[in-house]
């Protein structure tokens, strides 16, 4: 063994939670044995009298060459030895108490050495405690792939809810399933070679006996391109197979597809890879969280059919967290069918769902993840491995507004899915009941259906009520939510085999016939695609022909070749469905997530084009805020300086074009999330170096808005440097009267002295608006009134750029209308565009006055802080008091903390931004001087405009001595 490997031998500590009848063991395989070091093992790691027969009512067993307790003492005497001359892979299990300890041997042929050790974790029987599975790898790479030791860790956390928190993936995996644990052991990598060792064992760890099974396929080789990187050509499949299933080896490699996707989906992240399992690192809606206890608000899943069946998830007196979890933004069209051409349906999957993006009123995580190329998508699934997964309102409400519909899952898969199958199936009237629950729930939290993904064998008694389940929750959903839409999943079929068809045929097709699209697996071939066009008919367009982006078995790879499918599937003119593209997250592809995000999307855009348009209707705001930022600010204003995610805060995205690695330009016009914003968290910025002469122009939306006659007004916001112009462009097209482009700007001037100024057809000058905050010096608010007429439509919205003119100007004009003197010299540019809001001319927005609206205070909890300070939680909650339902989508919420003495202005601060009539306050720090506090409620409208902070709802509170 190398000195490199002894060194990072040492530094693995053994865990400080061994105890005195706990196992430890250590065992090492290799292709040259003779080289192992043989490590000696603690005392309290032997076996006890009696070898490893019965311990109390559970029964253990090893597996490899011998399956007999008489085996497993055969075993461990050879663990001791230090070497295991064994062909194939081996696992030995030792398990005293509730302590399970297990020890992996894989077989992985000649491209790699794996060295194992695996810490004891705690396995509950059935709802105990959390537990943790460590385990230790050191895989030595002697293929093309690179050489040397390498150490990963993995650690399986919380067991019983079967998460895993996964560090690395290149050799090795173990993952806890509940009561099932999973190892698995093997992979290598050999020059052009895709050389896989499998072995795969299942144990049910419940009283009584434990049950074995073992499947191996060994030295599976696929054949890859030979200019495929290494870490590209083994495509790790994702699923188990099913119980009861012979599998030759080539099956074996599909047929574990479902089981590497499954351990992606339930890896955690953590800050620190070392870091112990505490109770903090629970799930938030995990035991013994009470959903009717006040907290802050989190959006969480149904992962139970109690819950389910009980309806207890919409009662608010149950469900403390449900008024928040509603959407608020509607479809721009709701009730509207997809459109009749090739869509795209984007399926979220990532990390296992439910991360920054749980917290309803946002959380403080500037990098969260997000989606912002929303006009690329129709469909939106928010996907994750429990029973009933709820999309959270965030996600939610950016879709709507941008035209996309938003799905939810109703998932079952495993053991456990299969139960839950048969007494959701177990009558007609159950299926029915079942349906009717889930479409209660889309309809109450404002989203537009579910993908049903059935993964699991069934009996071919229940296939008949299954499809009386898709059947009804299709009609249900149709009635309660015009518009919805019900997509299967391809995976069971219609003789109740879980067979993956990768294609719409006569197995799958029954359940495609009752509900509204099918997303089919995505390990699809060539022809595919149009076999599936073929059997769906006159509704091809409801084939959506699945593409894994982490390229697990998919069809051009995924990754940064989704597009090859994506040409294919446009040339077939079908539908698709692309999932996880949070790979490019989750991955961490360089340069940074932003950049990697827009090139990923670039590329997709590129092959099957811009599916979404706006603006669509008046008013049209936006300020180009991701939902996530460094700061907030309004009117050019700094409200709060503290970092932030909150998605349902995006306004309407630019479509910013990526122009991609091998055109390189002078000027890049970019999301600016670290200067000073205008509005929200961000702005659009254009950075780099002009020509004199130039202008640049980038389109920014892609309208689609039939204009009216009269006058529309316009208001942008510019920050720029003093020799920088910044303006605004309509494009504007006509089937009479052709395509025309109005140029507004401040300074006209100037563009009629460039060499491009003839592109444009009109001129309006805009004039500058004086501010509401005189202290900024550094935006410039415009308005404009363009002049319409009906016969156009609005079809884009640019931003248009260049430098101001030199006072060196020729005398003569020049042959292309330019002015300009020294117009190719190049010099710095650097604009900022704040926001863009267009309305009616008449279109007035009016705000109720503070005493239209009803405040009321609930949950009110005081805690002390400190003998100078205390602690205040409580829901502030508002409403119109007339029977009328306020038009407004968002609301910022303020806190002023009033002091006895008068002459001290108060300080208001911003406590966040609310999408329902409702926000929690969670322990907000009330210094003892503060005599009262006055809540501020202040509406938001759709054109960007805000309520006068003087004229909103307020709601005051005296702080009390006592403490709940």
């Amino acid at each position: 063994m190398s000195k490199s490997l002894e060194r990072s031998l040492d530094l693995i500590p053994f865990p400080a939670t061994v105890q005195k009848g706990e196992f430890l063991k250590l065992a090492v395989r290799s292709t040259s044995p003779s080289k192992i070091r043989r490590f000696p093992l603690p005392p309290a790691a032997a076996p006890a009298a009696g070898g490893w027969g019965n311990h109390g009512s559970r029964r253990v067993h090893s597996v490899g060459s011998s399956r007999s307790p008489a085996g497993g003492v055969e075993e461990w005497r050879r663990c001791r030895s230090g070497v295991l001359r064994q062909r194939s892979a081996s696992l030995v299990v030792g398990l005293r108490g509730a302590s399970l300890q297990i020890v992996l041997l894989p077989h992985v042929g000649k491209s790699a050495e794996l060295l194992c050790v695996v810490f004891p974790g705690q396995i509950p029987r059935s709802g105990g405690s959390d537990g943790v599975l460590k385990l230790l790898m050191l895989s030595k790479a002697t293929a093309s792939g690179g050489a040397g030791w390498r150490l990963f860790e993995f650690e399986v956390r919380r067991p019983t809810e079967g998460l895993l928190l996964i560090r690395g993936l290149w050799g090795v995996a173990a993952a806890c399933h509940r009561h099932v644990l999973v190892v698995l052991g093997g992979v290598g990598i050999q020059k052009d070679l895709c050389v896989i060792s499998l072995c795969f064992w299942i144990f049910l760890c419940e009283d009584g006996p434990i049950l074995e099974r073992v499947v191996e396929a060994q030295d599976v080789v696929h054949e890859t391109k030979t200019n495929v990187r290494p870490q590209q050509q083994c495509r790790h499949p994702t699923s188990p197979p099913p119980p009861r299933r012979r599998f030759t080896a080539d099956q074996m490699f599909f047929s574990l597809r479902r089981f590497f996707r499954r351990l992606r989906a339930m890896a955690l992240s953590s800050a620190d890879d070392t870091a112990a399992v505490s109770e903090d690192d629970r799930r938030p809606w995990e035991p013994p969280f009470d959903a009717s206890k006040p907290a802050p608000p989190i959006s969480y899943p149904i992962t139970d059919l109690a819950a389910l069946a009980s309806r207890s998830y919409l009662s608010e007196a149950s469900n403390f967290h449900l008024p928040f979890n509603r959407a608020s933004a509607p479809l721009p069209c709701p009730g509207a069918p997809l459109p009749a051409r090739r869509r795209l349906l984007v399926c979220h999957d990532m990390q296992g769902g439910y991360g920054d993006d749980a917290a309803p009123q946002g959380g403080a995580n500037p990098d969260a993840y997000a989606l912002w190329h929303w006009h690329l998508m129709d469909v939106f699934v928010y996907f994750s491995h429990y029973l009933v997964t709820l999309p959270p309102p965030c996600w939610t409400n950016a879709a709507h507004l941008h035209g996309v519909k938003v799905l939810g899952t109703f998932i079952t898969e495993w053991v456990e899915g299969a139960q839950i199958c048969k007494e959701v199936l177990a009558t007609k009237d159950s299926a029915h009941m079942y349906a009717e629950r889930l479409a209660e729930l889309a309809a109450a939290l404002g989203f537009d259906g579910w993908l049903i993904n059935i993964e699991v064998e069934l009996d071919i008694q229940f296939i008949d009520n299954l499809k009386e389940f898709v059947n009804h929750l299709t009609k249900t959903m149709h009635a309660a939510v015009p518009g919805s839409l019900v997509i299967w999943y391809d995976a069971v079929t219609v003789n109740g085999d879980l067979g993956w068809q990768d294609k719409l045929n006569k197995y799958n097709k029954p359940f495609f016939d009752l509900c509204d699209g099918i997303f089919v697996n995505y390990t699809w071939k060539e022809k595919y695609p149009q076999d599936s066009a073929a059997a769906a008919g006159d509704r091809k367009y409801d084939v959506y022909m699945g593409i894994d982006v982490f390229g697990r078995n998919t069809y051009g790879g995924g990754q940064w070749d989704t597009n090859v499918a994506l040409d294919l599937l446009k040339k077939d003119d079908i539908s698709t469905a692309i999932f996880a593209p949070g790979w490019i997250y989750e991955t961490n592809q360089p340069p940074d997530f932003q950049s990697a995000q827009n090139r990923w999307w670039g590329l997709v855009e590129k092959s099957w084009g811009v599916l979404q348009s706006y603006p669509k209707e008046l008013p049209f705001y936006s300020d180009f805020d991701q939902g996530h930022g460094y700061q907030v600010c309004y009117e050019g204003r700094q409200v709060s300086g503290d970092p932030w995610n909150n998605i349902s805060c995006q306004s309407y995205q630019p479509m910013l074009k990526y122009t991609g690695d091998e055109v390189q330009t002078q000027v890049q016009t970019s999301i600016n999330f670290k200067d000073e914003q205008f509005s929200g968290g961000g702005c659009v910025t254009v950075k780099g170096s002009l020509e004199q002469n130039v202008i640049f122009s980038e389109q920014l939306f892609n309208g689609g808005l039939s204009m009216e006659d009269g006058s529309v007004l316009l208001f942008y916001s510019v920050n720029a440097d003093a020799n920088c112009v910044v303006g605004l462009s309509l494009d504007l097209s006509s089937r009479n009267k052709g395509n025309t482009s109005i140029l507004i700007a401040d300074d006209i001037t100037t563009f009629h002295r460039k060499k491009q100024n003839r592109m444009y057809s009109s001129y309006v000058q805009s004039d500058k608006v004086a501010p509401q905050a005189p202290d900024n010096q550094n935006w410039v608010l415009y308005q404009a009134t363009v002049q319409s007429s009906v016969n156009y439509t609005l079809t884009g919205i640019n931003i248009v750029c260049t430098l101001k003119t030199t006072a060196e100007v020729n005398t003569e004009i020049e042959e292309d209308g330019s002015l300009e003197a020294n117009g190719s010299r190049l010099l710095a540019y650097h604009a900022s565009l704040g926001h863009i809001s267009i309305r009616s001319s008449n279109d007035d927005k009016l705000f109720p006055p503070a005493k239209s609206w009803m405040t009321e205070g609930g949950y009110i909890s005081w805690s002390k802080n400190s003998d100078t300070s205390k602690l205040l939680s409580l829901k502030v909650s508002w409403k119109l008091n007339t029977s009328r339902h306020a038009p407004f989508t968002k609301y910022n919420v303020y806190v002023e903390k009033l002091t006895a003495d008068s002459n001290t202005k108060p300080f208001r601060s911003f406590l966040g931004v609310a999408s329902v009539e409702a926000f929690y306050v969670s322990n907000l720090l009330v210094p003892d001087e503060v005599t009262s506090l006055k809540f501020i409620v202040q509406a938001c409208g759709h054109d960007g405009s805000r309520q006068e902070l003087e004229e909103c709802p307020k709601l005051f509170l005296v702080p009390v001595d006592h403490y709940v």
